[in-house]
């Protein structure tokens, strides 16, 4: 295998006994499963091409790799599944506040504007950090589950921000005066900017602050001629409202499995590999 293609790879396993903290373009070891997957570790922000990288030679039972939005068309001969992503289409920012939101997402923009929440677009660094740390560390559940960042410490939150593909990212933060009560991740690629991460304070849940975030993206991609924003995967459950309700919507891209194992052969002729696709980073 390739230096340059090992520094792109990660694996992961399926199900998770733990999740790491971040993934930093390095191939992470196994920590636990039934399944060992490796991937490139840069798929949301980099092509894989398997005519010019050879694959890996991990002790991974699957190799899997997707295109990337809007390359939609399946160009290779091998296994596939389909990556359901999050895609908000953008034209302008008055085009998406009058069309491609509901008069209900306008409504909240307008109840966060009178709670006095503003936007602001932040370089990272510790006062960021320790915004970041406090608002991981309100509550060890969101959405009805486990929050997987709850218990972060500011130094792990450091230095996941700032390796890896997480290193080119800008965030756009939400105040309520001098607070910081909530944030996003925008990450730009040559195809569209990756919308990576939005929260913000629980005890703040009714002043509408996710919403002034996502109107923010929306302006910077407009103003920059970026094509689309990718929230990542479509996902399930209450998230997928909040993504309909600002505008997002669902599309196909192919991910390819390629076996390295027995296990991964068994797993594909099973068709299980539907299993894992959600599980993936």
């Amino acid at each position: 295998m390739s230096t340059a293609l090992e520094d792109r790879l990660t694996t992961v396993t399926f199900p998770p006994k733990r999740r790491a903290l971040g993934f930093t373009g390095k191939i992470l070891d196994s920590v636990g499963g039934l399944v060992s997957i490796s991937l490139p570790s840069n798929q949301w922000i980099e092509d894989y091409d398997p005519l010019t990288e050879r694959f890996p030679t991990s002790r991974a039972d699957l190799f899997t790799f997707s295109q990337r939005y809007p390359d939609i068309t399946p160009r290779f001969p091998y296994s596939l599944d389909w990556d359901s992503l999050a895609v908000l289409k953008i034209t302008g920012y008055e085009f998406w506040r009058d069309k491609q939101i509901g008069k209900k997402t306008r409504n909240l923009l307008r109840k966060s504007e009178k709670k006095n929440v503003t936007v602001k677009v932040l370089q990272f660094g510790e006062n960021l950090v320790q915004a970041i740390e406090q608002i991981y560390n309100e509550t060890p559940v969101r959405q009805n589950k486990p929050f997987r960042h709850f218990g972060e410490k500011f130094e792990d939150i450091k230095n996941r921000f700032s390796s890896g593909f997480n290193a080119r990212g800008e965030f756009a933060a939400a105040f309520i005066e001098s607070e910081i009560v909530g944030f996003i991740q925008l990450i730009y690629t040559d195809s569209y900017a990756l919308l990576s991460q939005i929260i913000s304070y629980v005890k703040y849940r009714d002043c509408a602050i996710n919403n002034a975030p996502i109107a923010k993206a929306v302006q910077i991609c407009a103003e920059n001629s970026v094509p689309f924003l990718v929230h990542e995967r479509f996902g399930k459950g209450g998230l997928v409202q909040f993504k309909v309700n600002n505008g997002f919507e669902e599309k196909k891209i192919p991910r390819y499995y390629i076996p390295l194992s027995t296990k991964g052969k068994m797993i594909l002729s099973l068709g299980l590999q539907t299993k894992i696709t959600p599980h993936l980073p």
